[in-house]
């Protein structure tokens, strides 16, 4: 319908590519597992498989600015431009009134399983997670602005208020949510 969108796929893979760095980097016992059985997997050397138990929705981007913009391409050894390399590219752009809304839903969960989204979440919140090409240039980089997190008839919210964070917790969600990842990787 000529909107802009994320694909659900690649929102996916974006999250699936930074919970194994997550995992990785803090030398999490068995990650690899942890990944297989959250994400799903196919492996051809014995032809197992087992669907994820994440899923992720396209996300439309809301109120983004699109125009043509012309451009050189770089030889990455030299650092010259490279000889009959222009291009052009339809970005979008993010004014005060662009969002998107990224709906992950988690079947059958445990709590570190929805602490480590939360982790990843996090990184793209702060900007430090890119999603598609070109994030040398800066594209891609998010800023959070609302976080709603429902587990068994408990939720937290988390908004964006100037420089801080205004958490709502009534009911021990994310402490709950800390503690089981705190023993994991413990």
């Amino acid at each position: 319908n000529n909107e802009p969108i994320i694909p659900g796929t690649s929102l996916k893979g974006v999250i699936r590519h930074r919970a194994e760095k997550i995992l990785n980097t803090l030398q999490v016992k068995d990650s690899s597992s942890k990944l297989d059985g959250l994400f799903g997997y196919v492996k051809e050397s014995d032809a197992s498989a087992a669907k994820g138990r994440i899923s992720v929705n396209e996300c439309r981007i809301n109120d983004g600015v699109s125009e043509v913009q012309t451009r050189i391409r770089v030889d990455y050894l030299t650092g010259g431009v490279m000889d009959h390399a222009l291009f052009s590219e339809k970005p979008i752009w993010s004014n005060e009134n662009t969002s998107i809304e990224i709906d992950i839903r988690l079947d059958k969960a445990n709590e570190f399983e929805t602490a480590l989204i939360i982790q990843v979440l996090k990184d793209l919140w702060l900007g430090w997670l890119t999603i598609g090409g070109e994030a040398s240039i800066g594209r891609g980089r998010f800023k959070g602005d609302k976080l709603e997190i429902s587990k068994n008839g408990l939720t937290a919210k988390i908004k964006q208020n100037g420089e801080k964070l205004d958490i709502s917790d009534d009911n021990g969600l994310l402490n709950s949510l800390e503690d089981a990842w705190k023993k994991e990787v413990a």
